[in-house]
């Protein structure tokens, strides 16, 4: 029974109950570091997916704009295209219709040449000159045709100034059920950005660990850092050689010093006269200063805050934005 039990690779059992809350501790702290690195993570590929929508969004509104213009430019080409058209039209009118004056003046003419020849050749003129006095209806018959074909191209550009303004309305709304899809997910991500941001503040915070200083009470002159074994230079907390907690952690264990007064020759646990003293950054039992990973946490806590703060506030202008261009698609009456 006395036989040290042992785990894999003749490893002994833990069984000091400190040292098997310290074990502990570390462990619900790994969890909650991989927790907040998990929350960032999703928050990073939130940011990613917007700024490949963002893009998107923009390479389509590029887009919309160029047909936009596109389709100006052909209502004006078919304009002017149009007027363009008209007076040559009315040229050709014109010149029928002189063409048509003519023939009467040159029918006229022959006509009085006419009444100065025999009564006989009356009747043959005559015949003559009803086959010539249907010679200009042509002309005019020719010119209704004109009108005719002069007020077709009207109703074309009618029906297509008709067509355009349906096709931009659809383009228009579109383009603004789009953005407004756009806002509700900028609206999610803000809202998941407060949470993460309450989580956050949430979570307890000290002040930065401060490194070198010296020692300042005289009965302290002969200290030595547990660290660095420095002797009456600096506080065991404030050791600039050994910074890392974990290295500090290793060292103690490696020396089998007491994790509440930093000394081996201590009864440990209950008995130490360190026991009930609070740790300075957490104000909390158990540990040494010099071994609380607080500082180290809040720091990483001030940086997830910061970057939280700042994707929230790029939501924000972005919604901003987003609201403007919104403006730019007014809904269809």
């Amino acid at each position: 029974m006395d036989q040290p039990q042992e785990v894999d690779d003749d490893t002994p059992l833990l069984m000091d109950i400190n040292k098997i809350e310290n074990v502990i501790t570390d462990q619900l702290q790994a969890l909650e570091r991989m927790k907040s690195t998990l929350r960032e993570l999703r928050a990073q590929r939130f940011m990613d997916e917007e700024k490949q929508k963002t893009a998107f969004e923009t390479e389509m509104r590029e887009a919309i704009s160029s047909l936009n213009r596109t389709l100006q430019e052909i209502k004006s080409m078919c304009a002017e295209r149009c007027n363009d058209q008209l007076p040559n039209r009315e040229e050709i009118i014109i010149e029928n219709n002189a063409m048509f004056m003519e023939g009467l003046e040159i029918d006229d003419q022959r006509a009085q040449n006419r009444a100065d020849e025999p009564m006989e050749e009356e009747t043959s003129e005559s015949e003559e000159s009803e086959s010539e006095d249907e010679i200009p209806v042509e002309p005019e018959q020719q010119n209704r045709r004109e009108v005719e074909l002069e007020e077709d191209p009207h109703a074309l550009h009618e029906n297509e100034r008709q067509a355009h303004p349906r096709q931009e309305q659809n383009v228009v709304a579109e383009a603004r059920r789009r953005i407004e899809q756009e806002i509700q997910r900028v609206e999610q991500a803000i809202r998941n950005f407060d949470n993460i941001i309450a989580e956050i503040e949430d979570q307890p915070r000290c002040a930065p660990r401060r490194f070198g200083g010296r020692v300042d009470q005289n009965r302290e002159r002969y200290m030595k850092c547990a660290f660095c074994n420095a002797i009456g230079n600096h506080y065991s907390d404030s050791c600039s050689n050994v910074r890392n907690i974990n290295s500090r952690r290793q060292l103690i264990e490696e020396k089998e010093l007491c994790l509440t007064c930093l000394e081996w020759n201590c009864p440990r646990g209950n008995r130490c006269r360190k026991a009930t003293v609070l740790c300075f950054h957490c104000r909390e039992q158990g540990h040494h200063s010099a071994l609380c990973d607080l500082p180290e946490q809040s720091e990483e806590i001030r940086m997830r805050l910061n970057n939280a703060r700042e994707s929230k506030q790029n939501c924000l202008e972005r919604l901003w934005d987003l609201n403007h261009e919104l403006d730019l698609f007014p809904p269809a009456m």
